[in-house]
């Protein structure tokens, strides 16, 4: 499994999005990391992407507090939408 940056600041572009990967979502420093699950990722990833997201909170210094939420692919949320130049 490779862990890599898709893009550095939003919006971001849906395309991005592989239903076979698992990617995490910065948005520490206002309280939320999210988890997009696709929905071809294997076990391992989604493992994977979970302690990527919580190393995140921990290496970025932020709340102990922040909030993980985890979006499988087709049940994304419209806070989690706004970070997209346009969803379909």
């Amino acid at each position: 499994m490779d862990l890599s940056e898709v893009a550095r600041s939003c919006p971001f572009n849906q395309s991005l999005l592989c239903p076979d990967d698992c990617f995490v979502l910065d948005t520490g420093a206002g309280g939320k990391v999210y988890v997009w699950k696709g929905r071809k990722a294997n076990e391992q990833e989604r493992q994977a992407a979970l302690s990527v997201a919580e190393q995140t909170i921990s290496r970025m210094g932020y709340s102990p507090h922040t909030q993980v939420e985890i979006l499988p692919q087709g049940r994304e949320t419209p806070l989690f939408k706004q970070f997209f130049s346009s969803w379909k």
